[in-house]
């Protein structure tokens, strides 16, 4: 039977206290961070802040290599070949920074709400953000165009994830979670059963299920071949923010 454990005030200060940092950045940020993310090869970062202020830096060193300007960014994400990162934002915009020369290559205009969600799939040829009106725009990192834009009418995008066999993206858009395929512009499967806003989903190691966390104070498991929930998790008196399995796909915490 498969077990949530409660131990997300547990797992900080003893994560803070077994693992040990090999580089610290000056990250010189004059605000809050909204996100950071890594270069599929882990050779760069790139992090962005609540002024919209986007610092690259290479991590082996620590050197800050670029800084850009996205007013109102809130997420970043570095392209496979390094040479671009790309930031959305609440202008409704996604904009391509060219890191060799510290300017702005393109901006990308699909989305009618303000973005707030951005994920690189891990092969980097494909790019999902959402917005929230409820879209969702699948890009083709080779052409920086939109392979096609899906509304699912349900709120905010909230949360967005890559099956590891590369088959499959899924969404989390308010108290749902849509599955679909690279192929199909419409879902493959709508996930319901939450009743209030889906915070966290993830995949299990072999794609089989998702597990998901919820303002409604409960986990669940999804089944992606047919869509049903597997199990309800409860226990949590406050929302919960994140879940994932555990290595050996028995437990989720």
């Amino acid at each position: 039977m498969r077990k949530l454990f409660f131990l997300s005030f547990l797992l900080s200060p003893l994560l803070l206290w077994c693992q040990q940092a090999k580089l610290i950045l000056p990250v010189s940020h004059t605000n809050k961070l909204e996100d950071i993310t890594v270069s599929l090869d882990e050779k760069y970062m790139a992090s962005v802040d609540l002024d919209g202020v986007i610092k690259f830096w290479e991590v082996s060193t620590g050197r800050l290599y670029q800084t850009f300007s996205h007013a109102s960014a809130g997420s970043v994400v570095i392209s496979s070949d390094d040479r671009y990162v790309i930031s959305a934002s609440l202008d409704h915009s996604l904009k391509v920074w060219d890191v060799e020369s510290g300017l702005l290559f393109k901006t990308l205009e699909k989305h009618t709400g303000a973005l707030s969600c951005m994920k690189l799939s891990p092969d980097g040829k494909k790019l999902v953000s959402g917005d929230q009106e409820g879209n969702v725009v699948l890009w083709d990192m080779k052409t920086l165009q939109p392979l096609y834009m899906y509304n699912t009418g349900g709120g905010m995008v909230n949360d967005i994830r890559f099956s590891h066999n590369g088959k499959w993206f899924a969404v989390a858009v308010w108290g749902n979670i849509y599955l679909w395929d690279f192929n199909n512009e419409k879902p493959l499967q709508v996930l319901k059963g939450h009743s209030d806003k889906v915070h966290a989903i993830n995949f299990s190691d072999n794609d089989e299920m998702i597990v998901s966390s919820s303002w409604d104070k409960t986990a669940k498991t999804w089944s992606t071949a047919t869509g049903k929930n597997l199990q309800t998790f409860v226990g949590h008196t406050q929302s919960v923010f994140d879940v994932q399995f555990s290595p050996d796909q028995k437990q989720i915490v």
